[in-house]
């Protein structure tokens, strides 16, 4: 198993940056469960693929701000841009269309990016640094989701090139994101999850 190292000390940078140059996932705590990173790159999505056992899915983007997202990604004229105002940083993903050329590689077949900016400092530094993390459950495909390390199979726990921890006083969300899909005249849930639907119903 990869050494231990806990978000935000240089260790775990150092950590990050030696995963990502071999092409390895890096298996690591976050705001909400226990996930697989990588850059957002094909070679990225070819390991998660490879460690997931599965293939022809997108994957979710984490950026490091709203103003990353504008980059990449449209807000049309439906409250999707107060809903990430509202939302970000935090547990909600929003399916949104892709800026021409943008983030190619996270794009699904309609030209749509799941993209998210976490309520979590040093991973927010981490997607900056890198121009965008591709971020997914650390299971087998089709299997639950795991909420604790134990439960992460034992096969991607041994293949993956750092496992990063969250400081001991931080405090995530024990489910996966919120998954709106911004992509049309109606916002839409696509997957019940840790942010609130009081809010989102507000907006």
């Amino acid at each position: 198993m990869a050494s231990k190292n806990y978000w935000g000390t240089p260790e775990a940078e150092q950590a990050l940056a030696a995963a990502f140059a071999q092409n390895k996932a890096v298996l690591a705590e976050s705001d909400t469960v226990w996930g697989l990173l990588t850059p957002a790159t094909k070679a990225g999505a070819t390991e998660l693929d490879r460690l997931k056992k599965r293939r022809d899915k997108p994957y979710l983007v984490l950026m490091g701000s709203l103003e990353a997202v504008e980059q990449v990604a449209q807000f049309p004229p439906n409250g999707s841009y107060e809903l990430a105002k509202k939302g970000w940083p935090g547990p909600i993903t929003l399916l949104l269309r892709a800026q021409e050329g943008k983030l190619i590689d996270a794009q699904s077949s309609e030209g749509l990016l799941g993209i998210r900016v976490p309520d979590h400092e040093p991973l927010r530094h981490a997607a900056e640094q890198y121009g965008g993390l591709f971020s997914t459950s650390a299971n087998i495909s089709g299997e639950p989701v795991p909420t604790s390390l134990e439960d992460i199979p034992a096969s991607i726990r041994a293949e993956v090139g750092a496992i990063i921890y969250n400081d001991p006083n931080y405090k995530p969300h024990a489910q996966p994101s919120t998954i709106v899909d911004c992509s049309s005249e109606t916002l839409q849930i696509i997957r019940h999850g840790a942010y609130p639907m009081a809010d989102i119903k507000k907006l």
